[in-house]
């Protein structure tokens, strides 16, 4: 076992899988937990042991909610990472209206810097979509490509959506 999460700040409620780093390291969400105790989600950062045999250790590289005031929260969607280590992904929640959004998370420039934070879109109902609930892909030119499973308001049920970061 790699880690076994604990809850409250340690956070819970892994929803997807996790992709692989640059130099072994893992990256993943939680739905649950964070600094925040109980809290609204994190992405969380695996790094391989110091020496072999020993455990992984779990960081965050960030908390939820992102990108205040337009918060995302509840990341239940994989992460995906393009050539220069930068993370892409969603959250169902939150946002300008509640219906979730696109993030971005920059590594930090020095080893124990702090990783940057962007949301990139915040999705609106209707016609725009929301809550997407299945991972982001790249598309041409690096654009993210993705779904949103709708928002209830007829007559638009769900969309497929494309974002440039």
């Amino acid at each position: 076992m790699l880690h076994c999460f604990a809850g409250g700040t340690d956070a819970k409620a892994p929803k997807a899988g996790v992709i692989p780093g640059k130099n072994g390291e893992l990256y993943g969400t939680t739905k649950l937990g964070g600094s925040t105790g109980e809290g609204i989600g994190t992405v969380f950062q695996m790094t391989p042991p110091s020496s072999p045999g020993g455990k992984m250790d779990r960081t965050s590289p960030v908390q939820l909610p992102i990108g205040l005031p337009t918060a995302g929260y509840y990341p239940v969607t994989p992460l995906v990472m393009n050539q220069g280590g930068t993370l892409f992904g969603t959250t169902c929640c939150g946002g300008p209206v509640v219906y979730g959004v696109v993030f971005q998370l920059t590594p930090p420039a020095s080893p124990n810097g702090s990783w940057s934070e962007t949301v990139l879109w915040g999705f609106l109902g209707g016609a725009d979509g929301g809550s997407p609930y299945t991972g982001l892909t790249f598309g041409q030119g690096g654009r993210l490509d993705g779904t949103t499973t709708g928002t209830g308001v007829s007559p638009y049920v769900a969309t497929v959506f494309e974002v440039t970061p």
